[in-house]
């Protein structure tokens, strides 16, 4: 019996794909979608923000992939995102990032005779006294200033 010759079989190499995007699917990102700052009133939580609901009154405006922003009226955290999924009353957040801006803060000491709150996007952060409620200091931008200015403020009122 003869034996079967066994040839030697070489693999063909693949071939290196040179992909290029088509001069139509290249273009600016506002072309395609649109970004959007929301400003929540204070209290609203990270919960709140990511229900479907939270957007009802506004879905009707909205796209897939649209940015959103979203900040608290006090300014204690801002998230940002996009839209997942949305339809005539209802839209889906994707959460890309989630910053919550006053955990850092000085806190104020419990000793303290006063607060500061947030009172709207008028009279913004203010410090009040808590014997009696009245507003000391008012048009704070930021809660961390405020908090400044009332530990300045008790220091000068005790000497």
């Amino acid at each position: 019996m003869t034996e079967a010759k066994k040839e030697k079989v070489t693999p063909i190499k693949a071939v290196d794909r040179q992909l290029s995007v088509k001069a139509e699917r290249f273009d600016l990102a506002d072309q395609f979608r649109t970004c959007y700052t929301i400003v929540a009133e204070e209290g609203t939580t990270r919960k709140d923000v990511l229900k479907p609901c939270f957007l009802a009154h506004c879905a009707h405006k909205l796209s897939m992939y649209d940015q959103v922003e979203i900040r608290i009226d006090d300014d204690s955290w801002i998230m940002f995102g996009f839209i997942r999924e949305c339809g005539r009353n209802w839209a889906l957040i994707e959460e890309l990032n989630y910053i919550e801006l006053d955990k850092d803060l000085a806190k104020i000491p419990e000793d303290s005779l006063y607060e500061v709150a947030f009172k709207g996007s008028f009279l913004k952060h203010c410090v009040i006294r808590k014997s009696d409620g009245e507003i000391i200091a008012e048009k704070i931008s930021k809660k961390s200033e405020a908090i400044e200015w009332m530990k300045d403020y008790e220091r000068n009122t005790e000497a």
